[in-house]
């Protein structure tokens, strides 16, 4: 091999060295910050439980805490003005059925197509109607998705068959979708170019704790859907685990935002008609336990008609259930 030979090989070979060498170093520093945020995700768990441990062995249950019926007097008066001031809930029979009030947190589930999204939007649609002002924690359809959804309950058109809107309803589309913007918003996977603020449990607390610490704003928030929160505080976590932490959030701020939380989650389909409601809950049941009213949406497309089954209710009306109908993604009264 000739000088020159030498010389273009040794061109070739040491970029390539130079350039795994560098691209090792930068892989070397992402490994430690992960390994550092992991370790520092560990120290607060780990100090928060034994702060919580402290905090309990110098507990003196013979001795009222301070303000103690102060707090219950505080606590009882946001029940008291929750109830008188129940938020209407799709139609006049679901009000009547479903206690839409802070502080709760309502579940509601469906199988796969049972329609998740258009009861999220038809509970946002009957609250427009009196004013009242929602958000939208939407981890599966996009801001202009959910708009025109509602947009469409508004004049009336059939969102499900819109290659067959007229350009005429395409823009009384468009005229009435900033008018709904007015009265509902919706946090959706991209928000503000922020991926993920919806899909994961540090979003959704980010978002929770703020409204916790401002003046009340909405007065309702629905979170659209639970099994779709996919990240966690816990590093590596199992689906359960994350919808674990999940739960432990919303249970933790839904008394304290000022208003009531609408989980939807998905069920399994209940294929021999023996399976409880708790357990075709996908993939994390424990949000059965933190929620204060739990209901289950039956659609029958063929007949138009929806059943509202409720599982779980606070003052003991558990397994009532009333039927609906469903005209142009509406839900009306039967």
């Amino acid at each position: 091999m000739g000088k020159l030979d030498e010389f273009i090989k040794e061109k070739k070979t040491k970029p390539k060295a130079d350039k795994d060498k560098k691209k090792g170093d930068e892989l070397g520093e992402k490994k430690a910050v992960i390994d550092e945020y992991f370790t520092e995700q560990r120290y607060k768990k780990v100090r928060k439980i034994k702060e919580k441990t402290a905090r309990l062995q110098n507990l003196d249950f013979r001795v009222l805490p301070d303000n103690y019926y102060d707090e219950i007097d505080e606590q009882d008066e946001i029940a008291r003005i929750g109830i008188k001031n129940k938020l209407p809930f799709i139609t006049k029979d679901l009000t009547n059925f479903v206690p839409l009030y802070a502080p709760s947190l309502i579940l509601i589930g469906a199988t796969t197509g049972a329609g998740k999204t258009t009861v999220a939007t038809n509970i946002v649609y009957r609250l427009m109607k009196f004013n009242r002002k929602s958000l939208i924690i939407s981890n599966e359809e996009l801001k202009s998705d959910s708009l025109n959804r509602i947009a469409s309950l508004k004049l009336g058109y059939n969102i499900n068959k819109r290659e067959d809107f007229t350009d005429e309803m395409e823009a009384n589309l468009k005229e009435e979708r900033r008018k709904v913007g007015d009265c509902v918003r919706i946090v959706d996977p991209e928000y503000r170019e922020i991926p993920g603020v919806s899909t994961s449990v540090e979003g959704i607390e980010a978002i929770l704790k703020s409204l916790s610490e401002q003046e009340k704003f909405y007065d309702c928030i629905i979170l659209d859907y639970y099994q779709k929160v996919t990240d966690s505080h816990l590093p590596n976590a199992k689906q359960y685990e994350v919808l674990s932490d999940l739960t432990n959030t919303l249970d933790h701020y839904y008394k304290i935002v000022k208003a009531p939380i609408i989980v939807l989650a998905q069920l399994h389909p209940d294929q021999k008609g023996e399976a409880t409601f708790e357990s075709r809950i996908k993939g994390g049941k424990s949000i059965l336990i933190s929620s204060t009213f739990a209901l289950e949406v039956k659609s029958n497309k063929e007949e138009e008609v929806t059943e509202w089954v409720c599982h779980k209710h606070r003052f003991g009306q558990a397994g009532r259930s009333l039927k609906t109908k469903w005209v142009k993604g509406q839900y009306k009264d039967a």
